[in-house]
């Protein structure tokens, strides 16, 4: 039952954060958005967050030896693949993970969704996710970096 209910609700809290941050930069920027049209646009821009997890899944199917650490570890096109940290600076490690290409491709693909219920173009729907979503995940960032130095 666990096993079901942590990933619906960590969808439930995502996609409310993300629509709370789109909704509330739209008031900023004098747009009227209604969180169902956001809520639509983040179910269909979130399916880019698929192809990480499908790619850890092929990569460790057909390999026969591997350790667990590296099952965890591995974050395909993100530049925590660059980097190998020690344990001074453990607590990059989530900034770094979410630093990548998966995440570029989310934004432009929000942009490109939210382009034509807020009747911008792509630049100007780009600007419009950077200064909300991209605020919003800036301060989440910041968040769980606070929580891993204060916890370790």
């Amino acid at each position: 039952m666990d096993i079901i209910l942590k990933p619906f609700f960590y969808l439930i809290f995502k996609f409310g954060l993300t629509s709370i941050c789109l909704n509330v930069g739209s008031q900023f920027h004098n747009l009227n958005l209604s969180f169902s049209s956001v809520l639509r646009v983040l179910i269909r821009a979130e399916f880019v967050f698929i192809i990480p997890p499908t790619l850890r899944f092929f990569k460790f199917y057909f390999l026969n030896s591997y350790q667990l650490i590296d099952f965890q570890n591995f974050q395909p096109l993100s530049i925590y693949a660059i980097f190998d940290l020690n344990q001074n600076y453990q607590w990059l490690n989530y900034l770094l993970q979410v630093l990548s290409v998966f995440e570029v491709i989310y934004w432009f693909i929000l942009a490109l969704l939210l382009r034509n219920i807020l009747g911008k173009d792509f630049v100007g729907s780009l600007g419009f996710v950077a200064s909300t979503y991209g605020i919003g995940l800036l301060l989440w960032v910041v968040f769980v970096m606070f929580l891993t130095i204060s916890l370790s």
